[in-house]
């Protein structure tokens, strides 16, 4: 039976360092693999995909580390503001900087982004909005109903 295996860890009582050790060996093998997939798919040297594999790495691997406190935060308080802001952060970043990195490699011509940066910007910036103003009212519904 699966609830007699002794070795699996409650997720609430799972370490900084277990969390680290399981999740960023994974997304620097997800990285390796997608050099090699742009590598191959753009003949794009490696040596060129060097830096902007760095860089879209560094992002994941700090909202991931982020995360680990985000998700101790909402088990104690049940509050999702903090996830939905750093979401919202990371999936800002992520998409800027690969607008920018796929430009900058030839992949796609800056043409391509000029008429859908606004309306990307437009769209994350209303969707985190609505995001945060739904949240806020599910936990002022939670409190009156606590009441």
């Amino acid at each position: 039976m699966l609830t007699d295996n002794r070795d699996v860890k409650s997720p609430a009582s799972e370490t900084f360092s277990r969390w680290l050790c399981h999740g960023v060996p994974l997304l620097i093998g997800v990285g390796i693999v997608g050099a090699f997939a742009l590598h191959f798919s753009f003949g794009l040297r490696l040596s060129k995909l060097a830096l902007p594999i760095a860089v879209l790495l560094g992002i994941q691997v700090v909202f991931y580390v982020s995360i680990y406190p985000v998700r101790r935060r909402y088990r104690q308080t049940r509050d999702l503001r903090t996830a939905a802001l750093v979401t919202g952060i990371y999936g800002l970043s992520i998409v800027l900087a690969g607008m920018y990195y796929v430009g900058q490699l030839g992949i796609a011509s800056a043409r391509t982004f000029r008429g859908q940066l606004h309306g990307f910007l437009s769209f994350y910036g209303h969707r985190d909005l609505y995001r945060g103003c739904y949240l806020l009212v599910r936990k002022a519904q939670a409190e009156l109903a606590s009441e």
